[in-house]
């Protein structure tokens, strides 16, 4: 079965205004893509903006670490199925706390019951006007106190580090087990259409 997901497209609509001004605007909207095109354009971003952010790191670092969050992006959004992705761009499941004064898109999730279980929520998820926005939004994130032991493993390429220092900080409270091996089967399906 092929399946398809979704990618940037732009669209320009040109308005007239009373007494001939010209306004174009442009608004970005998501188109479906395959499983492939999703990774590919997660993974290129990240390594365009790792190449500003780190440029000590070598081309191939950041091809790495573009994979790895391909990979966390795969897992989060189910290759790009969920809300938070479609209508805001957010490929991390990144929530809008009370600091958060951006726009936001509520959507499905699940957490902790405290018996052991899970239970289904509204999660407010960061919304973003385009990709490139949302990579620069995780690379804060990924700053702050609790998740600088991951970030700096994602620069060293260890996605089963990266991923389990998440945990550790918070990041997601799914089974870290489950979550690595998510990750891996996405980041290993890179090398395979590469």
């Amino acid at each position: 079965m092929k399946r398809a997901w979704f990618i940037a497209l732009a669209v320009l609509a040109v308005i007239v205004l009373p007494g001939g001004a010209v306004v174009g605007v442009v608004a970005v909207v998501n188109r479906r893509r395959t499983r492939a095109e999703f990774l590919a354009l997660i993974q290129a971003e990240v390594a365009r903006q790792l190449s500003e952010l780190r440029p000590d790191l070598t081309d191939a670092a950041r091809e790495v670490a573009g994979r790895i969050v391909a990979a966390m992006a795969a897992h989060e959004t189910g290759y790009g199925a969920t809300v938070a992705w479609r209508e805001g761009w957010n490929f991390s499941n990144l929530t809008a706390g009370s600091y958060w004064t951006g726009d936001v898109t509520p959507g499905p999730d699940t957490e902790p019951d405290g018996r052991g279980g899970w239970r289904n929520i509204t999660q407010a998820f960061r919304r973003y006007p385009a990709l490139p926005a949302a990579v620069s939004d995780y690379f804060r994130a990924l700053n702050w106190p609790a998740y600088r032991p991951a970030r700096d493993l994602l620069m060293a390429g260890d996605l089963e580090g990266f991923a389990r220092a998440l945990a550790q900080g918070g990041w997601y409270t799914a089974d870290p087990g489950e979550y690595v091996t998510a990750m891996r089967d996405a980041f290993d399906a890179q090398e395979r259409v590469a």
